[in-house]
């Protein structure tokens, strides 16, 4: 992550412009095509079936350092996939899914930065998404090492339509 952050300001220099930074996602999980698209703020709300790589990641209010004077802490991401289903609308946002057939949970763990406050994860969906028509709904969490303390940092729903 901070190799690549490091190539994209370095990119910036050599163009004469600097990338601007990524404003806090108030807890939201933004969904890219790809790394670069997150990074250049082109989101999506939707996703075809037939496109072949999903990017979830958020921006946090301050750096994962405010957190590491109190131990060690790693970032935790869960992403359960859904057939089918309803988008539960509230404030017309989606927040969350309904009726669909929970299909596969996924977790990954990776340790935090003290100056990262951002994270993005991104997936090759092989196929597409034609197997998994419905959503996908990633959670990230940070959690201590040492004891149970945990601070959920973004949610998010990606529909994934025909």
């Amino acid at each position: 992550m901070r190799t690549l952050l490091t190539l994209m300001a370095l990119a910036a220099l050599a163009t004469g412009c600097k990338p601007p930074p990524l404003e806090y996602t108030k807890g939201k999980v933004l969904f890219a095509k790809s790394r670069e698209a997150f990074y250049d703020a082109d989101w999506q709300k939707t996703a075809p079936a037939r496109q072949s790589k999903i990017c979830a990641g958020f921006v946090h209010k301050q750096n994962f350092g405010h957190y590491l004077k109190y131990g060690a802490f790693r970032l935790a991401m869960a992403l359960q996939i859904f057939k089918g289903g309803t988008p539960v609308v509230v404030g017309g946002k989606v927040t969350g899914w309904q009726d669909g057939t929970l299909l596969r949970t996924m977790k990954r763990k990776i340790k935090v930065g003290e100056r990262h406050n951002s994270y993005v994860w991104c997936g090759r969906l092989q196929k597409g998404g034609a197997w998994k028509v419905g959503a996908m709904r990633f959670v990230f969490v940070l959690q201590a090492n040492e004891r149970a303390m945990s601070e959920k940092l973004a949610t998010g729903v990606l529909k994934i339509t025909p």
